[in-house]
């Protein structure tokens, strides 16, 4: 993503090396949203070949190349790019089709048989199949009057998403099949690969401890367990952002925690703490194996705009307020963490919001940083923060990406710096107070 780039880029002088993070996409141009109105009025029109290319425009990102189409004699053929995965579709008279091909089948397994039409049950759009040269697709097929450019849209977010997520998987669970090579942008050098192994391992490490042995009881403070849980999970996502089966553990976890109704929230800790395990086993090769950039069509954002962070900021802080009082300091900074965490993971956010919450990061994670070969001035001087060095930052980021919209602009005063935990707790209420018209 190259949106932390340009943050760090103008800042202190020093190396500041090529590293993805987050796996959210670029905030849509005006324009972008020009072509959906396009593509909703030509569907209504039956013009249903352009409500398509409007549709796939709308989708398209030029600086990511996410999406390439084209179209003449009554057609359209797309291919549509979304982690390791490509998405390849067409469209005729009366078929919208799509198609990714995630591995070769050699022979039939009835194993493999059952866990694909198990998992078609959890598919609303597409469906997993076997092509005539047996590999194990999932597709997605529509008739173009059915196909509205909403649910064209999420179609081919399911498909691209879930076939992001499982073709790894599916190798693990069947080694005999052989995965269509995975689409890579860009292969991190050796350094940046043990930096995130080494950065993933102690925060799992020290996450187990601290759940095992730390002041929290967990049968007495299930919540306060969960925050800490969920902040490593949600940290490890954005810093580190792996593919393949450790990226399924992390959205397993979300999915245990925020889906899942029927559990107490003891329970979901203890199977997010069993997803948590798994993920520590992992050894360095094959970690290696799910470090790669990669081009992304859809983000897993599901909430939009700067009112929904306002309103975590508020609700959990009550949380934070609590234990803090009570001397549990760690599981106040989880808080905050989550916060962030939680808001990068799930919400489209204006630039200037997601500039604040990438530089939290950079500041709680300095050491992290520098091991990627980050020079420059430190965000921290040994336990204490460098207030003049994070102000300046801070200063500077509302310089470079105060809209024109902006209505409120937070006072820099409110930051406090006495400890980690009040420094994440005014961050992100100032970040919160943010205004736009």
């Amino acid at each position: 993503m190259r949106i932390f780039s340009r943050i760090f880029k103008q800042s202190e002088s020093g190396v500041l090396p090529e590293v993805q993070f987050g796996r959210m996409r670029s905030t849509r141009m005006q324009d972008k949203y020009q072509s959906w109105t396009a593509a909703i009025h030509n569907f209504e029109n039956e013009r249903y070949h352009r409500a398509y290319i409007h549709l796939l425009d709308y989708l398209s990102d030029e600086g990511e190349g996410n999406i390439e189409y084209n179209s003449g004699k009554g057609t359209i053929k797309f291919r549509l790019y979304q982690g390791s995965v490509q998405v390849v579709g067409s469209v005729d008279a009366h078929f919208f089709s799509a198609r990714v091909k995630l591995a070769k089948l050699e022979r039939i397994n009835e194993s493999l048989m059952l866990w694909l039409l198990q998992e078609n049950y959890y598919l609303k759009y597409s469906r997993f199949s076997i092509d005539r040269d047996h590999h194990v697709c999932l597709a997605f097929d529509s008739g173009v009057e059915d196909g509205t450019p909403y649910k064209i849209y999420e179609a081919l977010k399911e498909l691209a998403t879930k076939a992001d997520i499982k073709d790894d998987v599916l190798l693990s669970k069947y080694p005999e099949l052989t995965l269509v090579t995975p689409i890579r942008a860009r292969i991190p050098s050796k350094q940046e690969i043990a930096a995130k192994f080494d950065f993933m391992k102690v925060s799992l490490r020290n996450l187990l401890r601290e759940v095992a042995q730390g002041k929290l009881d967990k049968a007495h403070f299930p919540g306060g367990i969960s925050f800490i849980l969920l902040d490593t999970l949600f940290k490890i996502d954005f810093l580190v952002k792996p593919e393949g089966t450790l990226m399924e553990s992390i959205s397993k976890a979300y999915d245990v925690f925020f889906n899942n109704s029927a559990l107490y929230i003891t329970d979901k800790n203890q199977e997010i703490i069993q997803i948590v395990e798994k993920m520590a086993a992992i050894d360095e090769e094959a970690f290696a194996n799910q470090i790669y950039d990669v081009k992304k069509t859809f983000s897993q954002s599901h909430f939009d705009g700067q009112v929904y962070f306002r309103d975590l900021v508020r609700i959990q802080m009550k949380d934070f307020e609590w234990y803090y009082m009570h001397g549990y300091e760690v599981c106040a900074c989880a808080i905050c963490g989550y916060i962030v965490g939680y808001a990068l993971y799930t919400m489209v956010l204006p630039e200037l919001t997601k500039s604040l919450l990438l530089l939290y990061y950079r500041i709680m994670e300095d050491d992290y940083f520098m091991a990627l070969g980050y020079t420059g001035s430190a965000f921290r001087q040994g336990m204490q923060l460098n207030a003049s060095t994070i102000n300046k930052e801070i200063k500077r980021i509302f310089k470079t990406y105060s809209p024109p919209e902006l209505h409120i602009k937070p006072d820099l005063n409110d930051v406090v710096f006495d400890d980690k935990a009040v420094f994440g707790k005014t961050f992100v209420e100032m970040i919160a107070r943010i205004a736009y018209d």
